[in-house]
């Protein structure tokens, strides 16, 4: 079948073969070129793709790929969908799609009784039951960082991660001026190291974060001079890396493991130390990503 790939799309592969290796521009074209099939394949003549085509798709032709590769599909098709509008993150798309899918699929319940997970594409539901897998665990590390390390380090870092999706590069990146405690919002940096060009755009923070904020930065960072003077997160050798913003998490889940046990009486269940042991900034974003509508 002969795939015409939208015009904006191929001018998006076009700047992505610019700054980006063959292997990113092909797994771009893959998904873009997948959805846009799907749209000929229902006697369409696609002019763009939109949050509900990637919707529709994941729906109905989901069954034929895994999870992962679905999951790959979402963010570079967001990254597109990203490019075509002046001002919208690609986080936010993503959003928009994992949010479509969801209302689609309700409405399909309604009119057929039949959820789209029973039948032959199954997948619809694993990728919701993927990015449920770490809820749990999540919920209960704020909850033990809260009341056990409120305003720390790493405290204030979960809390960033969990409400704005942002990634860990663009975490690191972050200077004090891009918090504006008295609008409550921050400002992120799309990663340098993305296939699209660095976007920024404000995120508007809970009463309950800028409070976090504002303990860490009254109580517990350090200030430098220098390069890494306005650095939001330091260590005392200066601005934070990715790798103590991992290794800080790690720690954070093992005591969050130990506080989950010690708070019901019973050892952590099997599933909640499995979820200690792999966390990563990436399911903390995970996490904000698919609960932002909530």
């Amino acid at each position: 079948m002969v795939v015409d790939l939208p015009r904006g799309a191929v001018e998006f592969l076009d700047e992505l073969e610019e700054h980006s290796t063959e292997a990113t521009v092909q797994s771009y074209r893959w998904a873009i070129r997948s959805v846009t099939e799907f749209q000929q394949q229902q006697d369409e003549t696609p002019t763009e793709i939109t949050v509900g085509d990637v919707a529709e798709f994941i729906l109905f032709e989901g069954s034929k790929y895994a999870t992962t590769t679905l999951h790959g599909v979402i963010q570079s098709v967001s990254s597109y969908i990203a490019h075509t509008r002046d001002e919208t993150p690609p986080y936010l798309v993503k959003q928009q799609i994992n949010e479509a899918v969801r209302t689609l699929r309700k409405e399909i319940v309604l009119k057929t009784g039949i959820d789209p997970s029973e039948l032959d594409n199954p997948c619809s539901g694993s990728i919701e039951e993927a990015e449920h897998s770490e809820v749990d665990f999540i919920e209960s590390l704020v909850e033990y960082l809260r009341h056990c390390n409120y305003g720390s380090r790493t405290h204030t870092i979960v809390e960033i991660l969990v409400e704005t999706g942002c990634l860990e590069n663009s975490l690191q990146q972050l200077d004090l001026d891009h918090v504006d405690f008295q609008q409550g919002t921050i400002l992120i940096q799309s990663s340098k190291t993305r296939a699209i060009q660095p976007q920024t755009y404000d995120v508007s923070l809970s009463d309950t974060c800028i409070d976090v904020l504002e303990t860490y930065v009254a109580r517990e960072r350090i200030e430098h001079r220098g390069d890494d003077a306005m650095a939001l997160f330091t260590t005392g050798h200066g601005r934070i890396s990715t790798a103590t913003i991992r290794r800080s998490l790690s720690r954070a889940a093992e005591k969050a493991s130990q506080y989950h046990t010690a708070q019901n009486g019973t050892e952590c269940p099997d599933k909640l130390r499995e979820q200690a042991a792999s966390l990563s900034p990436h399911d903390l974003r995970a996490y904000a990503l698919n609960h932002s509508h909530e």
